[in-house]
């Protein structure tokens, strides 16, 4: 037959043509009938067993699964039971022991057959696999150590996927692509030997299925989506990685088989998307990471995407930035940041050509030139009109907030909500002085903001009339500092964008800096000049100037952002009294740290990150953000209970009553939600109402104006390489310090070497400092306190010898990440002096 004698892989004799044999087995007088009993197919030729019926004790029927483990067992306790392996008696020309036989058998009949695969890992009520059983019996397998189990599981697995590849066209039904499960997690792939020539079919295999049968891809995709990351990760992700870095280190080139790889690994990702079991880390390959030809590659791949518009059969260049979930986030920051470099640079090159055409006369820059016409900033303020209120840090601001807001309690659900979390929505609070550094004292007596709620427009007039009469003074010099206006410092140069600011108004004056930039000007490099201050901005001063600058947005008088102290994260109020071009002026804020490389502490949640690239937010992203909250919606829509008893308990309808600035309104989640009630059939209907009423509707303004301000400075292409994660890590940095690490990559100037007495001590001091000074000497040390991406250990720092011992402090160049540290006289010294210079330094000299 088709299959080979018996349906086994072993193919040979099968064109032979059939032989008839006559056997007589006519009963005679006084005698049993004879009858075949066994039938023994082989390559050549065939024998049977012949018997006679009454005597024969016909054994049961045995399905197939029942077969496989019996085998598997039995060989298992023979194994255990002989100290000497059945291939030695093999070798020796000796039949092996009885049950192996049985095994290799039953071995054969399943995994080479796509129908015994279905019948015996097959689940009994739909169509799939039972992949951890499957995973069992394959681990079984692998684990007797025998080269004859192995060998025989790998001719069959590569007999299943020729018998595949050259039925593709039947793989049109989930019943059959099912089976290409079996041979995708394999415990072969693996090993190395193995792997060389079963991985190459299977990428082969899985990719023309999906070619051919679209639906055959989608089926793959959910159920390796529904994997367990204990199956997932080292039956699949791993080989596929073992195998791609063997092939580059193998051949230093891209092959077929190595393109193939990378797209099985796609597929495999774009399914854990949808399950979420691994980490983003797990798909990151190092070889490829680290070997990476940035500037190369990031060419390569937007000239494979100008090609996509001239049709479907032309193929651009090929770039691993096509498949960005192989690079790490290091890797996929110095894509960002390239192309930000490129920008810059033709950014300046175009400014100094119009420089040149226009030398001979002054050129004015117009309101549609500017990121913020100037009538909706500094005019308005002026002419009294101020239609866009001006952040500042008064205490008259202050008070009229928290006038607008009362006693009532930001975003105070009641109803089913307020029922489910108990009465307590102890989930907004102001950040305590420990978590936000630079907040005033004054910070303590906030009452919390409201959740949702939209200031009416006579709220809006009031509070601009009220910041008018309140920014009169603020505009006025701070300790006889002049304003950015007046500094004599140029407000703009051709190959910098200037920022000129007062540390006492820091905000106020970034603001409207940035708000009279050309939306061109921001893509140069960044200058920034702290006024009455001496310093060249080599990148120490911009760092400083984003911390602070941060420090003050995230302060609670200002109401733009609400603190989560369950989740230690800001969000957008939706009740803020700001407009919405402030929002997008921290949008820019937050672009322009990206694009000149400076790390924020600003903890914003992940699911902001997600709304910028554009993904599918729901409540996993609301219980991380609101983890109370998003609990007990689960609970809504994991309660069991009588039928109806959802409307009877819960009492709720798709309506919420909110508080906002002292006043309860209800908000519809659906038209005419107030008379209709959450039951058994609806209630995911309402979770997904709801989620998306406070992810998405009640700050859409908000965050609208926030991603505007953000894709101004940081929307090129090289953004969709990063997942919400990672864009994250690029913003905040990450939170492990690894001084170890930071340690041992450190250089040393000025007559220092790493065993140095100064330089034991240092880091004997550093590594004995608590958690909040270790931050703190971070700080001092390179102008954050945050790791950048690829942690401590990435970083360049030196430690420079500043003269002999004497009283005067450690001192840093945080543009360069240099500590200047004396050569002191003792341990002891040192660590007084450390402490006392990171404890109170800021800016240029101690405060």
């Amino acid at each position: 037959n088709s299959h080979g004698q018996l349906g086994l892989p072993d193919a040979e004799g099968i064109v032979d043509p059939p032989q008839q044999l006559r056997i007589d087995t006519k009963k005679q007088a006084g005698a049993l009938a004879t009858v075949v009993i066994w039938a023994c197919a082989g390559t050549y030729s065939s024998g049977f067993l012949m018997g006679v019926l009454q005597q024969y004790k016909r054994e049961p029927e045995r399905n197939l699964r029942e077969r496989l483990e019996s085998a598997l067992k039995e060989a298992t306790q023979q194994s255990k039971s002989h100290t000497d392996s059945p291939e030695t008696g093999l070798a020796a020309g000796l039949q092996p022991h009885i049950s192996l036989f049985h095994l290799l058998t039953a071995v054969k009949l399943v995994f080479s057959s796509a129908a015994a695969i279905s019948s015996v890992f097959g689940l009994p009520t739909q169509v799939g696999i039972d992949v951890e059983f499957l995973d069992d019996v394959q681990s079984q397998l692998l684990g007797m150590g025998s080269d004859l189990v192995n060998a025989t599981l790998y001719k069959s697995t590569l007999y299943l996927l020729d018998d595949i590849y050259h039925k593709l066209h039947l793989l049109g039904t989930a019943e059959r692509v099912q089976v290409l499960l079996a041979a995708s997690q394999s415990p072969l792939l693996a090993e190395p030997k193995f792997a060389a020539h079963l991985l190459p079919r299977l990428c082969t295999v899985v990719l023309s299925a999906s070619s051919r049968h679209p639906s055959c891809r989608r089926m793959l995709q959910r159920w390796w989506a529904e994997y367990p990351a204990s199956i997932l990760l080292p039956r699949l992700v791993q080989p596929l990685q073992q195998y791609l870095r063997s092939e580059l280190m193998k051949l230093k080139k891209l092959t077929v088989n190595v393109m193939n790889c990378i797209k099985l690994l796609d597929e495999v990702f774009r399914a854990n998307m949808i399950g979420r079991k691994l980490k983003a880390e797990d798909f990151h390959n190092d070889l490829i990471s680290d070997k990476l030809d940035v500037l190369d590659h990031y060419i390569a791949w937007r000239q494979s995407r100008d090609t996509v518009s001239t049709g479907p059969s032309v193929d651009g260049p090929f770039s691993f930035c096509s498949y960005p979930f192989l690079l790490n986030c290091k890797a996929k920051s110095k894509l960002l940041h390239t192309e930000a470099k490129i920008r810059m640079e033709t950014t300046v090159a175009q400014a100094r050509l119009e420089h040149t055409r226009r030398s001979h006369r002054e050129r004015n820059t117009t309101d549609d030139e500017r990121v913020l016409p100037l009538t909706k900033t500094r005019s308005a303020m002026e002419a009294g009109q101020a239609s866009v209120p001006v952040l500042q840090g008064t205490s008259s601001r202050r008070s009229r907030i928290q006038q607008n807001s009362g006693k009532a309690s930001g975003g105070v659900v009641r109803g089913f909500i307020g029922m489910l979390l108990g009465g307590s929505h102890g989930d907004l609070h102001e950040p305590s002085s420990s978590n936000r550094t630079g907040a005033s004292s004054t910070c303590a007596h906030r009452q919390p903001s409201p959740l949702h709620g939209t200031p009416s427009d006579a709220q809006r007039r009031q509070m601009a009339s009220e910041i008018h009469r309140s920014s009169s003074l603020s505009r006025q010099g701070s300790m006889c500092l002049p304003t950015p206006t007046s500094c004599g410092v140029p407000e703009r140069h051709q190959d910098h964008c200037i920022i000129r600011v007062r540390r006492t108004h820091i905000l106020l004056d970034a603001l409207e800096e940035i708000s009279r930039q050309r939306t061109k000007d921001l893509l140069k490099p960044l200058r920034v000049h702290f006024i009455g201050e001496e310093g060249i901005d080599a990148g120490g001063v911009r760092k400083e100037f984003f911390q602070l600058l941060v420090n003050d947005l995230l302060r609670p008088d200002y109401g733009m952002l609400q603190y989560f102290e369950e989740s230690r994260v800001f969000w957008f109020n939706p009740s803020t009294l700001e407009a919405n071009e402030e929002f997008m002026l921290i949008g820019i804020i937050t672009g322009l740290a990206i694009y000149n490389a400076v790390l924020l502490d600003l903890p914003l949640p992940q699911v902001l990150y997600k709304k910028l690239l554009k993904q599918a937010v729901g409540l996993r992203d609301l219980e991380e953000m609101q983890p109370t909250l998003g609990r007990s919606l689960k609970q809504l829509l994991q309660y069991e209970g009588e039928p109806g008893s959802v409307e009877s308990i819960f009492c709720q309808t798709f309506a919420v009553d909110i508080e906002a600035f002292g006043e309860v309104r209800s908000v519809e989640l659906k038209s005419g939600g107030s008379e209709i009630p959450v039951t058994e059939d609806n209630r995911r209907e309402f979770v997904e109402l709801y989620t998306d009423y406070i992810l998405t509707k009640s700050i859409r303004s908000q965050f609208d104006a926030f991603s505007q301000g953000f894709m101004m400075v940081c929307g090129g292409p090289a953004l969709n390489l990063f997942h919400a994660q990672e864009l994250e890590t690029l913003v905040c940095g990450e939170d492990r310090l690894d001084f170890d690490a930071l340690r041992k990559n450190a250089r040393y100037d000025g007559g220092y070497n790493a065993e140095s007495q100064a330089a034991v001590w240092l880091w004997e001091v550093v590594l004995s400092f608590t958690d909040q000074e270790k931050h703190q000497f971070l700080k001092f040390y390179t102008g954050s306190d945050r790791a950048p991406i690829g942690g401590l250990g990435s970083m360049r720092s030196v430690i420079q010898r500043d003269g002999a011992d004497t009283g005067k402090l450690p001192t840093s160049h945080t543009c360069f990440n240099t500590l200047l540290l004396p050569e002191y006289s003792s341990l002891e010294k040192m660590r007084s002096l450390l402490r006392l210079a990171i404890l109170n330094s800021e800016g240029f000299g101690l405060e």
